[in-house]
């Protein structure tokens, strides 16, 4: 997931190389903000969107897509991603 700027994560997100190195892995270049996550909340939760069940989003600026993850048995029969576009 991408990294979302809090408390928690000041060390790497704060003005730096190292964060400007982070963030350049982003898709939208940026680290996300705790009103990204908010905002998603807020969507779901607004009565005219309650046919959406089920479902997995990912609030994660692109990151999801533009570095897809490998499950750990995938990883041990060999197995590849590849970013399909």
């Amino acid at each position: 997931p991408g990294l979302i700027q809090t408390s928690l994560t000041r060390a790497l997100t704060a003005e730096g190389p190292m964060a400007q190195a982070s963030a350049a892995m982003h898709p939208l270049g940026r680290f996300g903000r705790p009103q990204d996550i908010a905002s998603a909340v807020a969507f779901l939760l607004d009565p005219a969107h309650s046919f959406i069940t089920g479902q997995t989003w990912g609030v994660d600026g692109g990151m999801s897509r533009a570095r897809p993850q490998v499950s750990s048995a995938a990883r041990a029969k060999g197995g590849e991603v590849t970013n399909i576009r």
